[in-house]
């Protein structure tokens, strides 16, 4: 006689009792950081076939999008309702085979917000500790999970950084033991860059604010014209919430912020967000050039100079207080120029040369003109100097751009153009973007155009960064293997950059749109691979007009 013949009965029939009632994980969330703190969550750990998750307030970052569900296994069926007017988002989960909860939350979190793989520069697998700090270790989509560091060390196989409950970090070495991550003065990670960033952040206009930031009895307060903004929890930090209550505020006074640690993470957040900061107490753990931005007063200052100012801090806190690009090698960059004009050859790549970014090669190609002689190039020059490649004038553009592409050897493509003007911090300032957007393609918009004839430069008002379907074609970054993956370059004359932001819309693949100081689009007399009539640029969203091209254009101060 069978002992437990329920139990026999079951495995013949290939079910369990968790096919009668499969276990269901039900979640209500408000913002995204606290999808990462789930993790530490004791139902993180346990398995389910079943997922029910709302997230209110639900924002769409277009008005068409929705998200996509990340890589699960056994997915039997998938619901879910995007209510842009309320602000509501659900999704309904059901599995074949029980998975960790910690698993379920992290591939639901594409649905609701842009995720990037996390491979490649800047996207490492976390393992987190009960009691870790969470917001310091979170990658969107990526491998987060819990476990203890300690006592699972035949795990390092699984992650690249482990976090304790201390707030140590360990390099994962098997079959070493962790190794501390030694954190220079001046890196602290300072903030999250899904989080803290400049999206929709607006330029100054008669509807803009300043507002007045403060701590008090423990709560941060941020005030404008006696309206209160934000009251938050001082020591937790700024919530992506909290950021977009300060969507029409311009500058913000931090003199009351105070000293100490808590008061540099959240001015660190703060100056993230894009808003200028000023006035800050002297002393704070931050890096130099973040220290001598927020701490310099302010004063109303015309478009340009702001939006200078307002780049600077966001690169100063993105390059000096994140994981990306403070642990670590940065990412190799290749720049590829497709050059008509032998005229101008020397002074695009002399402006490649002085790129801030210290990984660049430019590979050059010669379209319809002999290559010069290497040597004839100057020295600074032959410093970032690639491949020079050789094509006939009756090669077609999208053919040259391949070619290009293929003799590439960097992580990055950006594409030049050799008749426009780059900043020395124009690639830095990409890949900053590229890291805070969780975009696959991230560009400049065309925010100032200067117009050789009459040496004016057009300054254009976009309110907004944020995620559009085109950037500028001359200032734009990929990965290389998401080049790849969509097909390279169209084999076609014109509207070769048009033809990739089409294909990566239709992969559904995100571009995001950053700022634009440090990069001017040129207009001259002679013929554009853009065939667009000058007086679109003089009125479309112009702002004002100044002559010629002051440092301010090209992001320096």
């Amino acid at each position: 006689m069978l002992k437990h013949p329920r139990r026999w009965v079951r495995r013949v029939l290939g079910r369990s009792k968790t096919d009668a009632q499969p276990a269901v994980l039900r979640l209500e969330f408000s913002t995204p950081e606290q999808f990462a703190a789930f993790v530490s969550d004791p139902r993180a750990r346990r398995k389910y076939r079943a997922l029910e998750l709302r997230v209110s307030p639900w924002y769409a970052i277009r008005p068409d999008w929705t998200g996509r569900l990340g890589p699960l296994k056994g997915v039997r069926s998938l619901r879910t309702d995007f209510d842009q007017a309320g602000r509501v988002a659900s999704a309904g989960l059901v599995l074949a085979e029980p998975i960790a909860g910690y698993e379920l939350v992290r591939a639901a979190f594409g649905l609701f917000y842009p995720v990037r793989p996390t491979t490649g520069w800047g996207g490492r697998r976390v393992a987190v500790d009960a009691g870790a700090p969470v917001a310091d270790c979170w990658q969107p989509g990526g491998g987060l999970r819990p476990l203890n560091p300690r006592k699972q060390k035949k795990q390092f196989t699984d992650f690249e950084v482990l976090v304790d409950g201390e707030g140590e970090f360990w390099l994962g070495e098997h079959p070493a033991p962790p190794v501390l991550i030694e954190r220079t003065p001046g890196s602290q990670i300072l903030i999250d860059p899904k989080v803290h960033r400049p999206l929709e952040r607006r330029q100054p206009s008669p509807s803009t604010v300043s507002a007045t930031a403060r701590v008090r009895d423990g709560r941060l307060l941020i005030d404008s014209n006696g309206s209160l903004l934000v009251d938050a929890d001082a020591s937790a930090g700024l919530t992506a919430t909290n950021l977009r209550q300060l969507g029409l505020v311009t500058d913000i006074d931090a003199s009351g912020v105070g000293g100490g640690l808590v008061a540099g993470r959240l001015v660190a957040q703060l100056a993230a967000y894009g808003a200028v900061v000023h006035d800050a107490a002297p002393g704070l753990e931050l890096s130099p050039e973040l220290a001598r931005l927020v701490e310099s007063p302010f004063a109303r200052m015309g478009l340009l100079d702001h939006m200078n100012r307002s780049l600077a801090q966001v690169r100063a806190v993105m390059t000096g207080h994140t994981r990306a690009f403070t642990e670590g090698e940065l990412p190799s960059v290749s720049v590829i120029l497709s050059c008509q004009r032998p005229n101008l050859l020397v002074r695009i790549l002399e402006q490649l040369a002085a790129q801030d970014h210290p990984n660049v090669e430019v590979v050059v190609g010669c379209h319809g003109f002999p290559a010069p002689a290497r040597e004839s190039f100057p020295e600074p020059v032959l410093g970032v100097l690639g491949p020079v490649l050789e094509f006939g004038s009756d090669m077609l553009f999208g053919d040259v751009l391949a070619g290009l592409s293929a003799a590439a050897s960097g992580d990055f493509i950006t594409k030049v153009d050799d008749d426009d003007w780059y900043g020395p911090h124009h690639l830095t300032d990409l890949l900053a973007a590229w890291t805070y957007s969780e975009a696959h393609l991230v560009g400049k918009k065309l925010a100032l155009v200067h117009f050789e004839e009459d040496d004016s430069l057009v300054i254009r008002r976009f309110f907004l960064e944020g995620y559009r379907w085109q950037v500028a074609g001359g200032a734009a970054i990929i990965a290389k293997h998401d080049l790849t993956a969509v097909g390279g370059w169209r084999s076609q004359r014109r509207a070769v950059d048009r033809g990739l932001w089409t294909r990566m819309e239709e992969a559904g693949a995100l571009t995001y749109a950053c700022s634009g100081p440090g990069y001017v689009h040129t207009r001259h007399a002679g013929p554009h691979t853009w065939a667009v009539n000058d007086q679109h640029f003089r009125e479309s969203y112009a702002e004002e007009t100044l002559t010629g091209i002051p440092p301010a254009a090209l992001g320096v101060r």
